[in-house]
């Protein structure tokens, strides 16, 4: 019964991560290859994240994509800038395009420029909602206080309506149902 149920879940991931991949790849093309270093801090974004990449036709390098709760390599925080370290060299050793680092549940991004620069997540919501506002002119685009006032001047300059919110996922989820 065991093996059965354990089996099942396996399966069950599968077919979700397929799914997951299919549904990205629908939308996402990229313009031209790309050389991506992914460290998911051996996170559960290791499993998936490297196989999303090639499946869009990157070169994938991984570093860390082996999931251990123990995290014996760095915390899988890309908020902090000494958890990029090692992402920034192999960026810059590979003369990868760009770096991208999860935190351990792979819902926080950290992200690194060809140069081995990190990109805060205030310039990558500047990106995010330029590319949203192109498509939905004055859509409102919700950050938290964390957020430099370069993002709302950037949001009413592309066109939208920026809305500052309480910092955490729950609030944020709440404020975007609304």
């Amino acid at each position: 019964m065991h093996q059965h149920c354990v089996f099942q879940l396996l399966n069950n991931w599968e077919t979700s991560a397929n799914e997951y991949i299919g549904f990205i790849t629908e939308d996402v093309r990229i313009a031209r290859p790309m050389k991506v270093v992914i460290d998911a801090g051996n996170g559960v974004a290791g499993e998936l994240a490297p196989v999303l990449f090639r499946t869009l036709g990157c070169e994938v390098i991984e570093l860390f994509c082996k999931i251990d709760g123990n995290f014996p390599n760095h915390h899988p925080d890309p908020s902090k800038p000494k958890n990029l370290v090692d992402l920034i060299a192999a960026v810059e050793e590979h003369q990868a395009d760009v770096g991208l680092a999860f935190d351990g549940d792979g819902d926080r991004l950290g992200v690194v420029d060809s140069y081995g620069n990190i990109i805060w997540p205030d310039r990558q919501m500047m990106l995010f909602s330029k590319h949203i506002l192109a498509k939905k002119p004055g859509a409102e685009i919700i950050y938290d206080v964390k957020c430099s006032q370069n993002l709302p001047a950037q949001i009413i300059r592309n066109g939208g309506t920026p809305t500052v919110w309480k910092t955490g996922h729950s609030f944020m989820k709440a404020k975007v149902k609304e």
